[in-house]
């Protein structure tokens, strides 16, 4: 993953200092930086023109933000509610999952709640580098 992705945008970092997450303990850290067993995988699709539509999985947090970038080319396909409980259940970070819903609960379109889902997660990857120093 390009570093350059992994910057928090200044719209972001304005409109939610209130919801910012307490660092993850580094066990979970280590979890969030992980990619999960197949079983655990979470099942999504991608709406691609011509194309159509493309199923992958969501193997790690680090994917779920690649697949929730926004690319003019392409339209995630990810159930945000069942992405929520994916980070809650199998990666363990409850915390991580409350902001998901919150956020897909308060947002005003699909594409609004990817978005923003996007750049939580993207958030929290980079508190997780920064408790394990980086070395995932």
């Amino acid at each position: 993953m390009s570093q350059t992705h992994l910057k928090p945008s200044a719209s972001w970092e304005e409109s939610r200092m209130n919801n910012i997450l307490a660092p993850p303990s580094p066990n979970l850290a280590r979890k969030l930086l992980a990619t999960v067993p197949y079983r655990e995988r979470l099942t999504a699709c991608r709406l691609m023109e011509p194309v159509g539509v493309l199923q992958d999985s969501i193997r790690s947090l680090r994917e779920a933000y690649l697949y929730l970038l926004p690319d003019a080319r392409t339209l995630p396909a990810v159930h945000l509610p069942s992405l929520a409980e994916w980070v809650g259940e199998v990666l363990g970070d409850v915390e991580l999952e409350e902001e998901l819903q919150r956020i897909f609960c308060e947002a005003k379109s699909y594409v609004e709640a990817c978005i923003h889902s996007c750049e939580q997660i993207e958030a929290r990857i980079l508190q997780a580098r920064a408790v394990v120093g980086g070395v995932i």
